[in-house]
């Protein structure tokens, strides 16, 4: 999911205001400004020029949760003219993901080109849903096979759980190799 929240904020000193920067902390974080008009409508706030006292601000943060799990937070940094110094708005969620991956990666560490060695992951759903799955065996190395089961299909071939087996060798490419295996 994309979390989308509005800071209400309001420029409430004697003197105007003057926004230099909003800066996040991660790159899953994106904010925009804007500045309540002398007519009262919204509209996108330039970094550095004067907000009138009185005036309000809004801070639409948006945070990207793909890739995240459990507790995600991000933080942007207001750099302004106000004289207590830098503000700091949170975003905070608890992500709850889709799939669990045991392990998330396998290591094969050091495999000769004559060996042949063998090993599994468990792809499920968190909360029982029955999907189908299928790995996109495009552009796999040479030596390198993988095959995606169902461990409890039902009639129309969906499941909770799969079982990812990953074969390497003989004949896998000597040296460094990695490779991630798309899962549709």
């Amino acid at each position: 999911d994309v979390l989308v929240w509005k800071f209400q904020l309001k420029s409430s000193g004697e003197e105007d205001l003057v926004i230099k920067q909003a800066k996040p902390t991660c790159g899953c974080t994106v904010a925009q400004v804007a500045c309540e008009q002398a007519d009262g409508s919204f509209g996108p706030y330039t970094f550095g020029n004067p907000i009138p006292p009185g005036r309000k601000i809004e801070i639409q943060a948006t945070l990207h949760t793909q890739n995240k799990r459990g507790h995600a937070s991000s933080r942007i940094n207001m750099f302004t003219t106000d004289p207590r110094g830098q503000v700091s708005l949170g975003l905070e969620a608890e992500v709850d993901p889709f799939f669990q991956v045991n392990p998330a990666v396998i290591n094969f560490n050091q495999v000769s080109s004559k060996d042949t060695v063998t090993d599994k992951a468990t792809i499920s759903t968190t909360r029982g849903e029955r999907i189908k799955l299928t790995a996109v065996k495009d552009n796999i190395p040479p030596g390198v096979k993988v095959e995606l089961n169902p461990l409890d299909a039902d009639a129309e071939g969906k499941a909770t759980r799969y079982e990812l087996v990953a074969v390497v060798g003989p004949g896998c490419t000597e040296g460094q190799l990695a490779y991630a295996v798309p899962i549709r």
